[in-house]
């Protein structure tokens, strides 16, 4: 005869009941920026190129960093982040996040914002990113509570382009105990009017049609934000 096991039984092993899984979510949702981020999440940020997708991200970084309302919206407690930048020169980065954090009223840049770019490490050049980046987010003198990716098909090319290896980062990056923002791009935006697609506001169903690579990268992802210039189309 086969005894079924009980609801705590079943839940040592992974396996809840709808009470059992109901008493594990505590009282609200542990936002990282309220009503926007939440912790052990991913979340992707779209927009076209030189929109300002990173000084944005840069901005979200130093507001979570230092404690600090993000647009009004905020932040609980100062938190750990790694800003993985794979594009800005060393001089650039500093430059623009030292106008940053003067114009948010900070004293200075808070010790809880850590940078890494593979561009700044010749020892790196040529090498699998994606690799070195997992390896700096689980070490356990790092310990980030915030990962910020910036961009996606730098640090994780095959991702841009197959629907396996989106998956499979993404299910690599909920099994580290943190929370994952991906700056990513649109497709180049169509010159011919009519075929353009709406502004984000109007439907943003349709406008995340048009972020570039696998749809897998928008449908298993806990939040999309996207970046538009402004709601005037010409």
């Amino acid at each position: 005869m086969v005894t079924i096991a009980t609801p705590q039984e079943l839940q040592a092993k992974g396996i809840y009941t709808f009470k059992t899984l109901e008493n594990t979510l505590g009282d609200e949702a542990d936002f990282i920026i309220d009503n926007f981020i939440v912790d052990k999440s991913i979340s992707l940020l779209a927009g076209d190129s030189g929109i300002g997708k990173t000084p944005l991200c840069l901005t979200m970084a130093l507001s979570i960093a230092g404690g600090l309302p993000f647009f009004d919206n905020k932040v609980k407690r100062p938190r750990r982040v790694l800003y993985c930048d794979a594009e800005s020169s060393r001089h650039g980065f500093h430059k623009v996040v030292s106008q940053l954090s003067q114009h948010m009223g900070m004293s200075s840049v808070p010790e809880t914002l850590n940078v890494w770019s593979p561009n700044w490490d010749a020892n790196l050049m040529g090498t699998n990113y994606a690799d070195t980046l997992f390896k700096h987010v689980q070490d356990a003198t790092v310990q980030p509570e915030m990962v910020f990716i910036d961009p996606l098909r730098i640090f994780f090319p095959e991702a841009d382009l197959k629907r396996d290896e989106a998956l499979r980062i993404l299910k690599q990056m909920r099994r580290i105990d943190c929370a994952w923002l991906i700056v990513h791009h649109t497709r180049k935006p169509q010159t011919d009017p009519d075929r353009r697609a709406p502004a984000i506001e109007d439907n943003p169903h349709i406008w995340f049609n048009e972020v570039a690579g696998q749809h897998a990268l928008i449908n298993h992802v806990d939040t999309r934000l996207g970046v538009e210039a402004t709601p005037e189309r010409p």
